[in-house]
């Protein structure tokens, strides 16, 4: 089966994984050329990736489309104020077309707008958390000392910023209630809106509520944003499969579900009951085809990409025994360690030891508890309808699961602070390392080999690891020699 993904952006979670994710249930992933997705802050080259959609949307089983790309030339751009409304409706006009010959087996995603800017540099980072909480304030009555909070931050933010992320969001709104519209008239298979970063309170509230009017409730809607290419393609491969994946899901800490993760507006419970329709999952108490642990958020959690690892805030000895005894009785034991935010939980990793690592058929641990969510739930669909259609390459599932424990716990969990430290002391902006971009792929590539002999389990392939947008956030790691 042949997938065509016109993905949200170039970055190895956008692009990378959703291939890797395809192969593990023996299917074929489409992408367009990677020169024409854009980099970073330099958007897509939108007329070669509409190009590349037409020309082979007619050779795939099924497609996935970001409307982001199509449209705003990628995440980063959607979020600027570059593109005038006119220039966004005719490029909404373009796939619409291309809807309206290819929907039937089209599923098609956009973000709803984050609360933050984009920092590009070190010097931007106060502004991304300012903007953050002017927009934790909005919507909703304040009393006099958040008012007063209020017109503190907008006094320290230039207007120009503000005006800016404004026009953006209300720009990307009405191109988002035009995609709500296609969703009411069934121009494609299925829609999905995706939450970027955002709290409990703001003006992302109403805009769902528009957006579920619009689409008269043929849209879904979830938390998150990067996991959106790996589930939208996992869920495509379950729908022409015919099946109907199971897990059971397991959680370190019932009482924890009920927690608030980080950047998100809904309880961690109920952002696992978004996060499995667009993939055709089911979770049931018992029988189910693979076993899917939950590590749920802590109280409180932490920003790993921006503070140190708090001490041990739950025992985690019981659950990593649990992971290890699923193994051991021939199961597949997938984990998501939502603990914290951009890494994984250090002690539950201690308790797993190498013996549980090894036991592992799944891993994630990266960006917020959503990402980390979907990239779990997408491999444990895939392992489930692969092993059921006898397609299931257990090869393809260890390579993506010993790729995903080295970024999401020895990159982001351990290697990351490190050079976050390094970059303060040296003066090498985190954001833009600029022409220290070398020295810091050579620092990452030693760094990360030395931990990988240490923590990973004997017979971990040689692997690369560089920074693939010249900044601190992500890294790109790829086997070297085959899995």
């Amino acid at each position: 089966m042949k997938i065509l993904l016109i993905p949200l952006d170039p970055r190895p979670c956008n692009t990378d994984l959703p291939k890797m994710l395809a192969a593990v249930a023996g299917h074929e992933l489409l992408l367009p050329p990677e020169g024409c997705l854009g980099r970073y802050m330099r958007p897509a080259r939108h007329a070669a990736v509409m190009d590349y959609l037409e020309a082979h949307a007619g050779e795939a089983d099924r497609i996935v489309i970001s409307a982001d790309m199509c449209v705003h030339g990628g995440i980063e751009m959607s979020r600027g104020a570059a593109l005038t409304d006119a220039e966004a409706g005719r490029r909404l006009d373009r796939l619409e077309r291309t809807l309206r010959r290819w929907g039937k087996k089209t599923s098609l995603f956009s973000m709803i707008t984050r609360g933050t800017i984009t920092a590009t540099k070190e010097s931007e980072l106060k502004l991304w958390e300012y903007t953050g909480e002017i927009n934790g304030l909005r919507g909703r009555p304040l009393n006099a000392k958040e008012r007063a909070r209020h017109d503190e931050l907008m006094a320290a933010i230039p207007a120009r910023v503000m005006t800016d992320y404004d026009f953006a969001r209300a720009r990307n709104q009405r191109a988002n209630l035009r995609i709500a519209g296609w969703a009411a008239r069934g121009l494609a298979d299925r829609v999905l809106f995706l939450q970027d970063d955002a709290g409990e309170h703001g003006p992302h509230i109403a805009e769902q509520k528009a957006l579920a009017k619009a689409s008269r409730g043929r849209a879904d809607f979830m938390p998150g944003a990067d996991e959106a290419c790996s589930m939208l393609t996992a869920g495509a491969i379950v729908k022409a499969s015919g099946l109907r994946p199971t897990i059971n899901l397991l959680p370190s800490d019932a009482r924890a579900m009920k927690y608030y993760a980080l950047y998100e507006r809904d309880p961690f419970e109920d952002a696992i009951k978004f996060h499995l329709p667009p993939l055709g999952l089911r979770a049931v108490k018992k029988g189910g085809d693979v076993d899917f642990f939950v590590n749920p958020p802590l109280k409180p959690s932490v920003d790993l990409f921006l503070y140190k690892h708090p001490a041990r805030g739950r025992d985690t000895r019981a659950f990593a025994a649990g992971i290890k005894a699923a193994r051991a009785a021939g199961r597949d034991a997938v984990l998501a360690d939502c603990a914290h935010c951009n890494g994984a939980d250090v002690y539950l990793m201690r308790d797993l030891g190498k013996a549980g690592v090894r036991a592992l058929s799944g891993f994630a641990a990266w960006n917020t508890a959503s990402n980390t969510l979907g990239t779990a739930l997408a491999h444990a669909a895939m392992i489930a309808v692969g092993r059921k259609a006898g397609t299931f390459d257990e090869k393809a599932s260890a390579s993506l699961t010993g790729l995903r424990l080295i970024e999401d716990w020895l990159f982001q969990t351990l290697v990351r602070g490190e050079f976050s430290r390094y970059c303060l002391a040296h003066k090498v902006d985190r954001f833009d390392f600029g022409r220290a971009g070398a020295r810091m792929d050579a620092l990452l590539g030693r760094r990360m080999r030395t931990l990988a002999a240490r923590l990973m389990p004997a017979g971990t392939p040689p692997f690369k690891a560089v920074f693939p947008w010249g900044r601190l956030f992500e890294a790109r790691i790829t086997w070297t020699k085959k899995y």
